[in-house]
């Protein structure tokens, strides 16, 4: 029984659904963050984008960590938060970009691009972390 159930925890569609549960809640509650710096404190995207990660990056690290990625037996690697930092670095590159590109060139509301971006850069983010942070 221990074996079907270390089976089940760790077969690699689980992991997508345990990162998709995470990673809705997670990015539900980092896009009203957002929302609320650029409507209500009127910040620009691309300051409300950058004021936003350092949340998302600790809360991001610690929920992955503990719930998505987590083997059984396993123990805390020092360079799984540097690589972790790193991804998010990428990720956040590539969310800035995209900002840039649609709302500032081609003049998308930051709103919906935000929201489109979600997508692209949380399936970007799963295969990095999946592959370099906690494998």
């Amino acid at each position: 029984m221990n074996k079907c159930l270390a089976f089940i925890v760790n077969h690699p569609k689980t992991k997508i659904i345990r990162y998709a549960c995470t990673g809705v809640f997670l990015n539900v509650l980092w896009y009203l963050i957002y929302l609320g710096l650029s409507r209500n404190l009127h910040l620009p995207p691309m300051i409300a984008i950058t004021a936003c990660y350092p949340f998302a990056l600790a809360i991001g690290y610690w929920s992955h960590f503990r719930f998505t990625f987590r083997k059984q037996g396993t123990s805390f690697r020092i360079s799984s938060p540097i690589r972790y930092i790193g991804s998010t670095a990428i990720i956040f590159c590539v969310n800035l970009a995209i900002l840039h590109i649609f709302h500032d060139r081609l003049s998308y509301r930051h709103e919906y691009v935000q929201a489109s971006s979600i997508i692209a850069c949380a399936s970007l983010s799963f295969f990095i972390l999946k592959r370099y942070v906690y494998e």
